[in-house]
């Protein structure tokens, strides 16, 4: 009995360390048809998308529109997805107007059925209907999202 105790001890372990080593998003495919379907997106393109949680709190939305100001500055148009109306971010898009135009607001909280609520704001960049990148925008998170903007020269 303590044999199989263990034994499913090490393959519990091995399980765990094996998902969170693949740098895939566990949600692609339920994120790439909610983009398809809900927004009409291109996703066989290649797509920079800010997928935006409505009602996080002010540091965390300050983090997140800080680095899509960072990015627009550098004259790319990303694609900004909010999860319902939040007015700190209606205001931010108010004063970069060449950002309405790829803003989506999902007012009637369609991401939820395609279970796509997240705690973090996060980052994406697709190709050919696949993530090639994600990253959460977070504070222990920034340096790896800018380290891969400025790889692709963002």
């Amino acid at each position: 009995m303590l044999y199989i105790k263990k034994v499913s001890v090490i393959i519990t372990f091995l399980g765990i360390v094996a998902c969170n080593n693949t740098s895939k998003f566990p949600m692609e495919k339920e994120f790439i048809c909610y983009l398809d379907e809900v927004f009409n997106l291109e996703t066989e393109k290649s797509l920079y998308i800010f997928f935006l949680q409505s009602k996080s709190c002010g540091s965390c939305t300050n983090s997140a529109l800080n680095v899509i100001n960072d990015f627009y500055n550098q004259n790319s148009y990303p694609y900004i997805v909010l999860t319902g109306e939040d007015p700190r971010i209606s205001k931010w898009l108010a004063v970069h107007p060449n950002l309405l135009t790829k803003a989506f607001i999902d007012t009637t909280w369609q991401f939820e059925k395609y279970g796509l609520r997240f705690s973090d704001h996060c980052f994406f960049h697709l190709d050919n209907k696949k993530i090639r990148f994600s990253a959460w925008i977070t504070e222990n998170n920034m340096d790896k999202l800018y380290e891969y903007l400025v790889k692709e020269n963002i």
